[in-house]
């Protein structure tokens, strides 16, 4: 089973952002049709996959700093990585912060924000452990994870109400006008991964057919992840919601299991993602930081990061300044996953040239 785990990081980082903000963002985006955002934002990562993936595949055992720092240099790499890296960390720090707010709402309200986003230590430890022992142990993590996500999914389904769907198709295409749909898209990022990790290390990843059905199987819960809170409240509740899927799960009553809440189990699954997640993007700062910037440690860079993730998100006063974070985060977005993948598929067309 080891072999698929790097398909299985894949996927879970990929879970990780799909399950907690990505809903709101999507409901607030248009008050119809929400299946077209999600499949617009669906297939944008499918074709920005296929470009990187093209580019990556010139260069079979190198990955983002080895190919511009061969292609362009080590100043020209830095400044065009930093915007990455910086990326990472406004990232990494919204996730924390906005898992942390909603373990306060959910079951720990006289905890202070900051106590709790202490879970960064997780992250850390393993970042500390490398990219190998991070990919092995996110097998027994789906394994433990998925079937509570399933169950989740199958017990919502007595509360639901197909009307609240209706209306089916937005004409006007009105989300591509809402911030909230451009904030989503952080939910198609984790693609970036696959070109800070050492490819030619995973076989099954050299089959590039491999990781795009391993995203098609996502589209099931972009799906479910946006219509469980509209099947169940309607849209016009929805919105209104701060964590509308948790909420969903949090209405669900069922007497036969020993806890009291639903709500339990999906937030397992929510932190378990979440950990894989965050420990990725920590070890691929430090990566690129420790190659490109700083020939520190990596235990002296996980600290220093750790430490930095924990004063940023820690500390953000309220609700709307994590907003705020998240938006001057979709600015940065935009930039790694747009630029960097059409760079890399660039320089992948001027090396087959110079083969030639």
């Amino acid at each position: 089973m080891t072999k698929y785990a790097p398909l299985v990081t894949f996927f879970l980082i990929h879970l990780a952002t799909i399950l907690l903000i990505y809903p709101e963002k999507i409901i607030g985006s248009t008050k119809s049709g929400h299946w077209e955002p999600i499949l617009v934002g669906f297939f944008m990562e499918w074709i920005l996959m296929w470009v990187y993936l093209k580019g990556l595949a010139v260069f079979p055992k190198m990955d983002l700093v080895d190919i511009f720092n061969d292609l362009i240099g080590k100043w020209a790499a830095r400044i065009f990585l930093l915007p990455l890296i910086l990326f990472f960390f406004v990232d990494l720090s919204v996730i924390l912060r906005v898992h942390a707010e909603m373990l306060t709402v959910t079951f720990l309200p006289e905890y202070p924000i900051w106590t709790i986003v202490l879970l960064v230590v997780i992250p850390l430890y393993a970042a500390w452990k490398g990219i190998d022992t991070i990919i092995r142990s996110t097998i027994i993590l789906f394994i433990l994870c998925m079937p509570i996500t399933v169950f989740s999914f199958i017990t919502s389904f007595g509360n639901f109400d197909i009307k609240n769907s209706y209306p089916l198709v937005d004409a006007k295409l009105s989300f591509l006008n809402s911030p909230d749909f451009y904030s989503s898209l952080f939910a198609h990022t984790g693609f970036l991964f696959l070109g800070l990790i050492p490819l030619h290390k995973y076989p099954i990843l050299k089959k590039h057919k491999n990781i795009f059905w391993t995203y098609l199987s996502l589209l099931v819960f972009y799906f479910a992840m946006v219509y469980i809170p509209i099947l169940i409240f309607s849209q016009e509740t929805s919105v209104r919601f701060q964590f509308p899927t948790i909420i969903s799960m949090d209405s669900i009553d069922i007497s036969w299991i020993m806890f009291d809440r639903l709500t339990l189990f999906y937030i397992t699954c929510t932190l378990t993602s979440v950990f894989v997640y965050a420990s990725l993007v920590l070890w691929m700062m430090i990566n690129v930081i420790q190659r490109l910037y700083l020939p520190f440690s990596v235990t002296i860079l996980s600290i220093i990061l750790a430490a930095a993730v924990l004063a940023l998100a820690g500390f953000l006063p309220t609700w709307n300044s994590v907003q705020s974070l998240i938006w001057v985060d979709t600015q940065i977005r935009y930039y790694c996953i747009l630029v960097i993948p059409a760079a890399v598929f660039a320089m992948g067309l001027i090396k087959r040239r110079q083969a030639a």
